[in-house]
């Protein structure tokens, strides 16, 4: 791989232990009071176990055919293989745009924190697409992407 970076997503860490520790807390002193588990809790322990575990680091790696985008444990896998890149250059979200996966109006973002991005227009078969990658290291992210991907392509 040319590059490939780990991002920690401590808000997502905080927001969701704290919401499991309350919960498992809850589940708990349900058991010791004799009152039998909580059948919402035992729904609601897992999802959000399983949320946790899907989103608390974001990875971007590019190699030679392909750009990824690895949430978590890695059950969630984005594989980006431009036929061509058109353009990639630095930019920043609107705070509005959130973090996790999102349609934008211009496209798709993958952020776990911050609102620094690399935008990367490309195209795959024939239709012309762009991807925001939410980066702390824009500028490595935006070099390897220009030099991996080669073909008449404009960089800003």
């Amino acid at each position: 791989m040319k590059y490939n970076r780990t991002q920690t997503g401590w808000l997502v860490i905080a927001i969701f232990g704290f919401i499991l520790i309350r919960m498992i807390t809850s589940y708990v002193l349900l058991m010791q009071e004799g009152k039998g588990p909580s059948d919402p809790l035992l729904f609601f322990i897992p999802f959000f176990g399983f949320c946790f575990l899907n989103f608390y680091q974001l990875t971007i790696a590019v190699d030679e055919k392909k750009i990824y985008v690895i949430y978590g444990i890695g059950l969630i896998r984005i594989k980006i293989s431009p036929d061509r890149v058109n353009y990639v250059k630095s930019t920043e979200t609107p705070w509005y745009a959130g973090f996790g996966i999102r349609f934008l109006y211009r496209g798709m973002l993958y952020n776990i924190q911050g609102r620094k991005a690399v935008e990367v227009g490309y195209q795959k078969g024939g239709k012309n697409k762009v991807v925001f990658l939410g980066t702390a290291d824009q500028e490595a992210l935006k070099r390897c992407i220009e030099t991996t991907f080669t073909g008449p392509a404009v960089y800003e």
